[in-house]
């Protein structure tokens, strides 16, 4: 009894994945925590080296752009087992980042910046 025990706990740790999936969205901006934005400095040029293309653009009526970047990052943990014991607690093991870079942009040149970041967990 004690190995067919031990036979079926085997039988389940094998058939875990063991881990997590995950998925990304949009422009890396994981970059930002290494890349340094100054006003009136920094280039439109280099903001697009960084992070390529913009997902939007928009001119305003003085003339100046605003500049979006995006990140969505989601993950889902699946504990070892979860496949086979019920979930009453109704987290799902799912994580959701976000994180956005909005730039003004004039003559090419950063006037103005913002960096969201948001998280959620179900």
């Amino acid at each position: 009894m004690r190995h067919l025990f031990a036979s079926i706990v085997m039988v389940v740790l094998a058939l875990d994945t063991g881990g997590c999936t995950s998925s990304h969205s949009g422009s890396d901006l994981s970059k930002l925590d290494t890349f340094t934005i100054t006003k009136n400095v920094t280039t439109e040029q280099q903001l697009v080296s960084e992070f390529g293309t913009p997902a939007s653009i928009v001119t305003q009526s003085d003339g100046t752009t605003l500049e979006t970047w995006a990140d969505g990052r989601t993950s889902q943990s699946d504990p070892i087992g979860s496949a086979l014991i019920p979930n009453f607690s109704g987290n799902q093991g799912i994580s959701v980042k976000m994180r956005s870079l909005a730039a003004t942009i004039r003559d090419g040149v950063v006037v103005d910046y913002t960096i969201s970041n948001g998280s959620q967990h179900y």
